[in-house]
């Protein structure tokens, strides 16, 4: 939906997104259809019980993608899927199996502990392949470090070699070391091009693993900047600036949030949002899931605890505009809480 939507209520809006898939109503959805994907987005029938909801959001998502695949072919890229519940697997069953064939392409990325949650989810989908993602080799490898410093000229061989070899064919690690390497000066940026600092590649010396690499990120961020992302963190993946300005108000700090946010984001720890679904605060991500666990590592259980609680509080208090993980968040924060 368009970012100009967001004062809208959200159930207007999910009519509207509608509209194009009914075209034999002049554009008029069914509302059964808009009840159900209006719920899935946190603004549920509250006539509805709970034991039937789940079935008519499987029947409701089903005909969805049915009537959308009728229009035009459907490719549903599902990340992350490692972390679907057992309702979204039953929808995709559901679409992939029904009788008639359909042009729906899924593709799903997920780590292998989707097969240790539901082990046999793929069993009887029509068209299954799965792919294995290997380490990359050490050409791959190095082709990735030379992509990401293509503005380096005449990069140095021993710098692309070591690389390599710390980061043993993972590309995130990869990603990571090269950024380190920028943000610790051994390698400056320029206009045009960029340059290899020799003094300080002798040396530095690069964490082992990808989590110590992470961390120690952390060790040049102010004070500041600590407080803002360590509460950030506690807030989610996606976080909202009123929030972690609650949080550190709670403890009775008050960080230059603008200031703290911008510079995380030149450093790419953070991401804004277009637009937001809590109107009164910015939203963020955080570009990496990895780097946020990192800094949770970091925050005692005790603060963490309380910092759960605390947005459980600042949430509770908001109407989102069209969130549809509203309440997950809310009830994950109170479970962390222990509350």
């Amino acid at each position: 939906f368009a970012a100009e939507d967001a004062t809208v209520p959200w159930r207007e809006r999910v009519r509207k997104g509608l509209g194009p898939f009914f075209p034999e109503t002049g554009g008029v959805p069914d509302e059964e259809l808009v009840d159900v994907l209006a719920g899935l987005a946190g603004a549920p029938n509250s006539d509805v019980a709970p034991s039937e909801w789940g079935r008519r959001a499987v029947e409701g998502l089903t005909r969805f993608f049915w009537r959308a695949s009728r229009i035009h072919p459907v490719l549903l890229a599902l990340e992350d899927f490692h972390g679907c519940d057992a309702l979204s697997l039953e929808v995709l069953r559901v679409l992939l199996t029904r009788e008639g064939p359909l042009p729906v392409v899924a593709v799903c990325l997920a780590r292998p502990s989707l097969y240790a949650r539901f082990p046999a989810w793929s069993e009887g989908l029509p068209g299954f392949s799965q792919w294995v993602l290997e380490p990359l080799g050490e050409a791959e490898a190095r082709a990735l470090v030379r992509d990401l410093l293509q503005r380096v000229p005449d990069l140095p061989t021993p710098m692309v070699e070591g690389l390599v070899r710390r980061a043993e064919g993972n590309p995130l690690f990869l990603e990571e070391l090269v950024r380190t390497l920028l943000e610790e000066g051994a390698i400056v940026r320029g206009d045009s091009e960029w340059r290899v600092d020799a003094s300080r590649l002798a040396g530095g010396s690069l964490p082992t693993s990808l989590l110590g690499l992470l961390k120690a990120r952390l060790d040049p961020l102010s004070p500041g900047e600590r407080v803002v992302l360590q509460r950030a963190a506690a807030v989610g993946r996606v976080f909202w600036t009123g929030a972690v300005d609650h949080l550190a108000q709670a403890d009775g700090l008050s960080p230059d949030l603008g200031r703290a946010l911008h510079s995380l984001e030149v450093r790419g720890v953070v991401r804004p949002h277009p637009a937001s679904a809590l109107p009164d605060s910015a939203e963020f991500s955080f570009a990496s899931p990895l780097f946020r666990e990192a800094v949770l590592d970091t925050v005692p259980r005790r603060l963490l605890r309380a910092y759960h609680s605390g947005a459980a509080d600042w949430l509770a208090a908001r109407s989102p505009l069209g969130d549809p993980d509203f309440e997950w968040r809310l009830a994950e924060h109170l479970e962390h809480a222990g509350l």
